[in-house]
């Protein structure tokens, strides 16, 4: 298994440096774009305003500024039947504002808290693997990275995000690169946003 993620974490560096280094112009123009034009600019607003350490109404608004729309059983799920069980395990992660790279990889490996939320998540119907990473995305922003189709294209991704993203940033430059193409709307939003919604729009434009 080692070996694998070894492979996965070299083969996205890899894809991320080369992205940056030549379409730094064309991620700028658009993600100031989608700050200005797309739903989702909301979304980083609703989870400052939603409650750290507990799932409430509010991630689920923000999930609908990202084209999700959750039908009425998995919200009773998460914000009635299972709340306390989620919250709890939520109580468990690393705190809010806490940047992914801060962190030692164990955090992300799938014994840690956040894969136990992330596991338990998508045992509701309704919560896929992309409506769960977005979700824990609201909840912690500058830790959990949003894995969706289009991320999953541009960057290749098997079986593994998490611990080879954590390792390719790492790399300071790398990091600096993603936050050099913020645009001034985009205000103070996490280094994994930037990142989040370049892939997308590369994703969705190839």
């Amino acid at each position: 298994m080692g070996t694998a993620i070894d492979v996965a974490s070299a083969d996205i560096e890899k894809r991320l440096v080369e992205l940056y280094a030549t379409r730094r112009d064309e991620i700028s123009a658009g993600l100031a774009d989608y700050f200005t034009t797309y739903t989702g600019r909301y979304f980083e607003q609703l989870s400052a305003r939603s409650d750290p350490l507990a799932i409430t109404a509010v991630d689920v608004a923000a999930l609908a500024t990202l084209s999700v729309e959750l039908r009425g059983r998995a919200v009773a799920a998460l914000l009635i039947e299972r709340n306390d069980e989620f919250n709890e395990l939520l109580a468990k992660c690393p705190p809010p504002k806490t940047d992914m790279w801060d962190l030692a990889e164990s955090a992300f490996d799938e014994g840690s808290a956040l894969a136990k939320l992330y596991t338990a998540l998508k045992t509701v119907t309704g919560i896929s693997t992309v409506r769960a990473s977005k979700l824990l995305a609201c909840k912690r922003p500058q830790l959990v990275p949003v894995r969706d189709t289009e991320v999953t294209k541009v960057l290749g991704l098997g079986r593994w995000f998490w611990v080879p993203l954590h390792r390719a940033l790492q790399n300071h430059e790398l990091r600096d690169a993603i936050s050099s193409t913020r645009p001034e709307i985009a205000g103070d939003v996490s280094v994994l946003r930037l990142l989040d919604v370049a892939l997308w729009q590369q994703g969705k434009n190839s």
